[in-house]
């Protein structure tokens, strides 16, 4: 939370999918394990990540450090 749109693009790339709905716009990013979706709104000058959730791909409960560090790691791949 608090990461700029650029900081997000430097770490885990474009997002999958990408959403706008003004003024929000929400990323998704996913592997086998876990669906990331990052919610962005405007702030200062920049888009700012405002608030993230996490779903687990077999409806499990997963932690929502450890499905972005698994994504962060597939990223760095």
């Amino acid at each position: 939370i608090s990461l700029t749109a650029s900081e997000i693009l430097s770490l885990l790339g474009a997002p999958q999918f990408k959403r706008v709905d003004a003024p929000a716009q929400i990323w998704r990013y996913h592997n086998n394990e876990c669906i990331l979706y990052l919610f962005l709104y405007p702030s200062s000058n920049s888009l700012t990540v405002a608030h993230l959730e996490t779903l687990s791909r077999n409806h499990k409960h997963i932690p929502q450090k450890k499905c972005f560090s698994q994504i962060l790691l597939a990223t760095e791949k």
